[in-house]
């Protein structure tokens, strides 16, 4: 803005409400999108899972015991996550029922829930159909019968 004439104290008193006018607003949009994304919740009721972390322990030791391996790969042609399961003597685990969580490791919003389907002994296949490129993170669970503790699976998985 160009001043004709002299400096007056409208002059000033314009320059600083326009200052404070365009700070304000972009403290406002600032506010608006951090408070629309990120919840900045990253686990749902992390107090009472808190309380049950030596519970957490005993299914971790339970699950190393079983000796059990998993393999998770993304195959994008079919848009199919393919999961081999094996014992300790590296045999196929047959008939398990197989469930979990797809999504963003940083954000809940394309979060998806998926249950794989056994093709052949040891080898389960869930369709999720083609996913955008990035980090994309599994958290699987493994029911074996009617166990009620199952085999955590939780992979990372990059896709092109």
């Amino acid at each position: 803005m160009i001043i004709k004439g002299p400096l007056t104290g409208r002059h000033v008193l314009i320059a600083i409400l326009a200052f404070f006018g365009v700070i304000f607003a972009v403290n406002g949009v600032m506010t608006y999108f951090a408070l629309n994304t990120f919840s900045g919740l990253a686990v749902d009721d992390a107090y009472r899972k808190g309380l049950r972390y030596n519970q957490q322990i005993a299914a971790a030791d339970a699950q190393t015991a079983k000796g059990w391996q998993g393999e998770l790969a993304y195959h994008d042609g079919p848009g199919v996550l393919r999961l081999v399961l094996v014992d300790r003597a590296e045999l196929p685990l047959r008939d398990l029922r197989v469930e979990g969580v797809l999504g963003r490791p940083a954000s809940a919003q394309e979060d998806r829930a998926i249950a794989f389907v056994q093709t052949t002994p040891g080898v389960y296949e869930a369709s999720v159909g083609l996913l955008p490129g990035g980090q994309w993170s599994a958290r699987l669970s493994a029911y074996q019968g009617s166990e009620a503790m199952p085999f955590i699976i939780e992979r990372k998985l990059w896709v092109r």
